[in-house]
């Protein structure tokens, strides 16, 4: 496709995202104003009405971290729930892309690392974070310079295109801690993989998310981990089947 038509798919996306999510603001002040998500918020612990109530959190962490939901399939949310709830709060958690998830996991771990490569939303972050003293927040902005040698770490996506985030990806190196729980939810997703198979803990797992699309693919089959996929809702997210992966590691595999 000719570099011109994608940026204007890139614009027409960015306005439509734009104009959907105020759109939904507006009608979120409204079904306040009656009572509507009172009533949705009232009846929540059916999965199907706190998904219609997450529809109205659509990049508004804050709502999310009320509804006490990370931005993944549900079904995946479940899975990373129980396995938390059996280390009985004792899990060591690294995460990157911050946000409602890392308030999700404070809630449930003993330490959660978080790497986020935007100043401004770090920010953000940072508020939510502000009362949990179990949350290191690690900002890494990228480089702008590029390295030829390094082209598994430079961004595609829009905004960030042709940045060099080999520095956020290797932030993991710099830890001196093994992990029960990576998630990854940020910049180069199938860099960060090759770097946190070695950072797990025996038993350890991986949360892979927006795993459906197809540059992630080889990543996930090299990763030499059991992929456990899990389709359907994810908050705030009006439209699924959605995706996201759970790999588990061979040792826990055979349990």
């Amino acid at each position: 496709m000719p570099e011109g038509a994608k940026n204007l798919i890139d614009i027409i996306y960015k306005v439509s995202v734009t104009a959907y999510v105020q759109m939904i603001k507006i009608l979120k002040y409204l079904l306040t104003l009656i009572g509507i998500i009172w009533v949705l918020e009232r009846y929540s612990d059916f999965r199907w009405i706190l998904y219609i109530r997450s529809l109205f959190s659509i990049f508004d962490a804050a709502d999310l971290v009320k509804l006490d939901l990370p931005w993944w399939s549900f079904g995946a949310v479940d899975h990373i729930n129980n396995y938390l709830n059996d280390l009985s709060g004792e899990a060591v958690v690294l995460e990157w892309g911050s946000g409602a998830s890392t308030v999700w996991l404070a809630r449930r771990s003993k330490k959660v690392y978080t790497m986020e490569h935007d100043v401004e939303w770090s920010k953000t972050t940072q508020k939510l974070i502000s009362n949990y003293r179990n949350v290191e927040l690690i900002t890494v902005p990228p480089d702008e310079k590029m390295d030829i040698f390094d082209s598994e770490y430079i961004s595609k996506k829009p905004g960030y295109k042709g940045l060099n985030f080999n520095s956020y990806v290797n932030a993991i190196n710099k830890i001196d801690e093994k992990f029960d729980l990576i998630a990854i939810d940020g910049r180069c997703r199938s860099a960060c993989l090759k770097l946190a198979t070695p950072k797990l803990k025996p038993g350890g797992i991986v949360l892979f998310d927006d795993s459906k699309r197809r540059r992630y693919q080889k990543a996930l089959l090299d990763s030499g981990l059991m992929i456990k996929r899990y389709k359907g809702m994810k908050s705030g997210v009006p439209f699924f089947p959605y995706e996201t992966v759970v790999l588990i590691s061979n040792k826990l595999a055979t349990v």
